[in-house]
C-alpha cells in the first residue's frame, strides 16, 4: 500500500498518445469543431476534447485511437477499422 503513495498519478495529456477510446460527445467532420472522448488513463477516466480529420462526423459511441496531441487540451482521433 505504501507504493501505492509514491506512485505519480497526475494527469498529463501526452499519456492520451496511442491510445484507444470511445467518443462521448459526435466529432464533427473535416476539423469542423470540437467533440469529446471519454480516455482511461493510469486508471482514470478522463473526458477530453477532440477533433478529427474523417470525412464524416463520428458518432457518440465509436470507438478511436488518439494520433495526435493537438494543444494542452484537445486530442486529434482516427476511428478504429
Amino acid at each position: 500500500q505504501i507504493s501505492k503513495l509514491a506512485q505519480d498519478n497526475t494527469f498529463n495529456i501526452k499519456d492520451c498518445l496511442g491510445i484507444n477510446c470511445t467518443v462521448y460527445l459526435r466529432i464533427p467532420a473535416n476539423l469542423s469543431g470540437k467533440g469529446k472522448v471519454q480516455i482511461s488513463v493510469h486508471g482514470s477516466v478522463h473526458e477530453i476534447d477532440a477533433v478529427s480529420d474523417a470525412p464524416q462526423t463520428i458518432p457518440t459511441g465509436t470507438k478511436v485511437h488518439v494520433e495526435q496531441i493537438v494543444s494542452q487540451d484537445t486530442l486529434l482521433v482516427k476511428v478504429i477499422q
